[in-house]
């Protein structure tokens, strides 16, 4: 099973959709920390979790820096997002 975190009073900055959760891709926690990275799956946008766990949005050069596995993971994350939203 894929790990998961419930969000609680955590919406995007972008859409200010709320989020009531998150999904872990990689390893094994449940909870999001400091500097992990998500997609919001109203908007597609690419957001950070900060130290109180709010989301901000990333920054052109923050994700510019990231390693090129990464940056395409996000990609994919957003198409998918996109794609399903054109669906619904």
């Amino acid at each position: 099973m894929t790990p998961s975190y419930t969000c609680t009073d955590t919406r995007c900055p972008r859409c200010a959709a709320t989020f009531m959760g998150a999904i872990g891709l990689t390893g094994s926690t449940t909870t999001p920390s400091a500097g992990d990275l998500g997609v919001c799956i109203c908007c597609a946008e690419l957001l950070e979790f900060q130290n109180d766990l709010t989301l901000a949005r990333l920054s052109a050069r923050d994700a510019a820096a990231l390693p090129m596995e990464i940056r395409q993971a996000l990609l994919r994350a957003q198409n998918l997002v996109r794609r399903f939203n054109d669906e619904v």
